[in-house]
């Protein structure tokens, strides 16, 4: 038997349809929803983490070719320093300053007297007197007693002879 295809009932000019069903998602669906946003930000949050950690060591990089610049800087000025020092101590160079600039001049074959130094003594005790002008000490500095000793005795040459 061959059955005729439901017909919609024509009751007038309008046709009478079946409700529509509101459509509810599904609860499966709504879970996918939750876990692609999750999904997301993981992504997301470790893209941050690479990217911090990249501007670190940027960060760090630059830093490291900084202080690698001024050492070379700080090693150059060192070595020329050196160079200046070996320089500026060669007897040749002090010979040279020492007769040109200072008015020096060369030691002939004649003796030289030698003074001994003894060693350095206590500061020197300043007495409160009446004239501000005029400091008295309690000890004497050697190397001026010495020094005072050795012009009187070449004064005494001169005088002499």
């Amino acid at each position: 038997m061959i059955a005729a295809p439901e017909s919609k009932v024509v009751t007038g000019y309008l046709y009478e349809e079946e409700p529509v069903r509101a459509v509810r998602p599904r609860p499966k669906a709504r879970k996918n929803r939750g876990s692609l946003v999750v999904m997301v930000m993981v992504i997301f949050l470790t893209g941050m983490a690479v990217a911090y950690y990249y501007a670190q060591l940027y960060t760090l990089d630059y830093q490291l070719n900084t202080l690698q610049n001024q050492i070379n800087t700080l090693e150059a000025s060192t070595q020329d320093l050196n160079a200046s020092v070996s320089t500026f101590s060669s007897l040749s160079y002090v010979e040279e300053v020492a007769t040109t600039k200072l008015g020096m001049v060369k030691a002939s074959g004649q003796p030289v007297l030698t003074v001994s130094v003894a060693p350095p003594v206590a500061a020197p005790i300043v007495q409160a007197t009446t004239q501000p002008s005029k400091q008295v000490y309690a000890v004497k500095n050697p190397v001026i007693e010495a020094f005072n000793q050795m012009v009187s005795r070449f004064e005494q040459k001169i005088k002499n002879g």
